[in-house]
């Protein structure tokens, strides 16, 4: 290494490869949450292309123009984000290379302070070129702690880079500051306050009144009328007690959680695995014999949290009934009713809904009876377990009738729109031909910090253990083998635009709870869920999934889920935005991952 005087060098410049923008920089940037909780600043340095959803930004390069005076082997970059009014290092100051190295951003540190540029081979110039983030792996986070006071709001930030010189046989771990240089100081806000401060800017242009639905508000002609459905008084009493009965037994069944059956859950996975497959064909049958063999253990023990609630006759009798709920005698009963009785008439709702009430209290009383429970028993006993949030007894009559009606409005605009060409030989004929059926032969969690419910396990299991796909143009349609209700299954747009879906792959109607909205999503890869109750708490979640077709093998396809959840107090209301506003809300809250599973599918060519 040869000594240098740094003041008499060049300061080094920053540019952007292939870019012809004339601004490098802005003054503000807005930053988001990403993943893991990873405060990314968006567009940095500048959109090359804009990207909507993600990060969006670019990578940054800077360029040494008179390298000569050090050994450009002994050479190294490094860069980070700062407050633009910390103290920096000066050209020939000795610092410890550890002070760069010790806490460099990768893969397996991605909150990592510095970011190290790649160098590139010397140009014909001579200068010198470092890439940072070239290929955006690193991403452009900033773990700065932001705050409502003036002084944070208007704190300005840069991104400095130093090109240091490693001093040769160096047994002290020192280097040489050859230079320094910052990029111009910029704002920094929040995607919520920034949106503010555009609506603010703009208050004094009169705007037409725009008031923006989701699919969750409920058609003007499905409107229950004030006061609750017109029915006789003598029928309202039972209608009422029947659906309270359900509604009791309902959440009763959907909150024992897996721990709570932990030193049972491996025999009830391998139960469900073998009903799967029956459901998929015979033992005896070809489709049986040749479908792959799963691993008996797809949740492991240790990511299993147990509970240690006592288990008593009405937990014993509950598990039985979700057995018996997702049995495909069940399912055939169900999807037979809700076709039936599809309905979008809103002369017909109060009928609808009485029939819909007894058809389904008559069904689980049917399972209750071979436990000789009466319906009355098993609520008593469900009532009398302390540990269960149960409804409360003054609920309205009309419990479960957004549900219900959702359910039957789904199947009378699958009955009704074009959807039901697909039902004539022509086109069945080109499914048979196009249509691709997947079965799940490979299960691998490798995180779960969240306390699942034997009933969300069966739904989520059941749903895509077996499915059915085609790609048709930019639609991609998934269905499960063995749908809960009558569905087309799930049409996703593959144009990277945000989109809503009415259906999930088994037939069940998005937006089934009246203060959970889901069926949102970005091709078919962002799923995302949110609250949207008119009180806190509010969470959201976004289901990532990855599809990798095995290139050597046609007849495999690895599919990588991830789930990340919020749960922000301070999230407004999302019922009234659109899906874009809604997504974007969501780069603007922590969140945390919380499950990781890696699946691989097998392609069945004899069904």
């Amino acid at each position: 290494m040869a000594a240098a005087d740094g003041a008499t060098m060049s300061t080094p410049t920053f540019f952007r490869i292939n870019c012809s923008h004339k601004d490098l920089f802005r003054e503000s940037y807005i930053r988001c949450y990403q993943n893991h909780g990873l405060k990314v600043i968006r567009c940095f340095p500048h959109c090359c292309p804009h990207m909507e959803y993600r990060g969006c930004g670019s990578s940054l390069s800077v360029r040494v123009h008179d390298p000569a005076h050090y050994d450009r082997n002994d050479l190294q970059a490094f860069g980070r984000f700062q407050v633009a009014s910390e103290a920096t290092y000066a050209p020939n100051d000795v610092v410890s290379l550890s002070t760069f190295t010790s806490d460099l951003r990768s893969q397996r540190n991605a909150m990592g302070l510095w970011l190290q540029g790649h160098r590139q081979p010397p140009g014909e110039d001579g200068s010198l070129v470092y890439h940072f983030n070239e290929k955006r792996t690193d991403g452009w986070h900033y773990t700065w702690h932001g705050g409502s006071s003036t002084k944070k709001r208007e704190a300005l930030h840069l991104f400095q880079v130093y090109v240091v010189a490693v001093v040769p046989n160096n047994n002290d771990d020192k280097c040489v500051i050859g230079w320094s240089v910052a990029t111009p100081p910029f704002k920094l806000s929040s995607y919520r306050r920034a949106k503010s401060a555009d609506d603010s800017s703009s208050s004094d242009v009169v705007k037409p009144k725009v008031v923006k639905t989701t699919r969750t508000t409920q058609p003007a002609q499905l409107a229950p009328r004030r006061g609750g459905l017109p029915v006789k008084s003598e029928a309202l009493t039972r209608i009422q007690r029947q659906a309270h009965q359900l509604a009791i037994a309902h959440t009763f069944c959907t909150s024992i959680l897996i721990g709570d059956v932990a030193q049972r859950w491996p025999a009830i996975e391998r139960q469900l695995v073998a009903q799967c497959r029956d459901w998929i064909g015979h033992p005896s049958d070809d489709v049986a014999t040749s479908m792959p063999t799963m691993p008996s253990v797809v949740l492991p023990p240790e990511l299993i949290q147990v509970s240690g609630m006592p288990w008593g006759a009405h937990h014993e009798i509950a598990l039985n009934m979700i057995w018996r709920w997702f049995d495909p005698a069940v399912f055939t009963r169900v999807q037979q009713y809700t076709h039936d009785h599809a309905c979008d008439d809103v002369h017909l709702m109060p009928q609808v809904y009485d029939v819909g009430i007894g058809f389904l209290h008559s069904m689980v009383a049917d399972m209750l009876a071979s436990h000789s429970h009466s319906f009355d028993e098993f609520v008593r006993l469900a009532l009398a377990n302390d540990s269960n949030p149960l409804p409360a007894h003054r609920e309205p009559p009309t419990i479960g009738l957004h549900a219900l009606l959702r359910t039957l409005q789904t199947n009378a605009k699958l009955k009704n729109s074009d959807a039901a060409a697909f039902n004539t030989p022509s086109q069945q004929l080109r499914i048979q031909q196009t249509h691709e059926f997947w079965v799940l032969s490979i299960v691998q969690l490798r995180r779960m910090s969240l306390r699942p419910t034997v009933v969300a396990f069966f739904r989520v299991f059941t749903m895509l253990f077996a499915v059915h796909t085609r790609l048709d143009g930019h639609l991609f349609f998934v269905k499960s083998h063995v749908p809960m209700f009558v569905a087309m299954g799930t049409e996703f747009h593959l144009n990277g635009e945000p989109n809503q879906f009415q259906a999930f792959p088994n037939g069940e109607s998005c937006g089934l709870h009246r203060f959970q909205l889901d069926g949102d999503y970005i091709g078919w890869t962002e799923v995302y869920t949110w609250s949207v109750g008119d009180s806190p708490p509010r969470w959201c979640t976004l289901l990532r999934v990855c599809i990798s077709p095995d290139v050597q093998n046609s007849k495999l396809c690895r599919v990588a889920w991830t789930l990340e959840y919020s749960d922000h107090s301070s999230m407004e209301n999302l019922k009234h935005l659109g899906v874009d506003d809604r997504i974007r809300v969501w780069n603007d809250v922590p969140h945390s991952l919380v499950l990781q599973l890696d699946t691989t599918y097998t392609r069945m060519d004899n069904v």
